[in-house]
């Protein structure tokens, strides 16, 4: 059985996105969101991060869900997603509200947003990882539960991921 220690060395503590609860719905599991440390939960307190005002809080994004679950995101791990990258691009002809206000609206369920902000860390995480190492795929395929895969899918492309 291995020890505390080695527990804490195995998955470490969880700091890019915020996770509020709108309704009581089917909640998201947000016990093993964030393997490489790009989310941030209200067990930890990241610096003021709906103020933009400075330039370390514009690195966040909160993304919400229709049914009232919101994560707030680095903007880096959010780009990993096409729509969102145009959507907070400030360059852009005519500009987009999420793109200032630093929230964007997805239109799905909060499990189907929770599953496409895991991807989209673990796309950063791996997106330069040596080719010689072995991308764990199979790791993020088993935490999908099979009753939400069509419409992830479905999320996922829209999304551009």
């Amino acid at each position: 059985m291995p020890s505390k220690k080695q527990d804490e060395r195995a998955s470490p503590p969880r700091t890019d996105v915020l996770q509020e609860t709108g309704e009581e719905q089917l909640e998201p599991d947000t016990t093993e969101l964030d393997p490489f440390g790009d989310v941030v939960l209200p067990d930890a307190q990241p610096a003021n991060p709906l103020n933009t005002d400075s330039e370390s809080d514009s690195q966040w994004v909160r993304l919400t869900s229709e049914d009232g679950f919101s994560y707030l995101v680095k903007r880096n791990v959010a780009k990993a997603s096409g729509t969102i990258k145009n959507m907070l691009d400030e360059t852009a002809d005519g500009g987009y509200t999420e793109a200032t206000k630093g929230v964007y609206e997805i239109q799905e369920r909060g499990i189907i947003v929770e599953k496409l902000v895991e991807y989209m860390i673990f796309k950063t995480h791996w997106q330069n990882a040596n080719p010689r190492e072995e991308v764990p795929i199979g790791e993020m395929m088993e935490r999908i539960p099979p009753e939400i895969i069509l419409e992830l899918l479905l999320a996922a492309d829209y999304q551009e991921m």
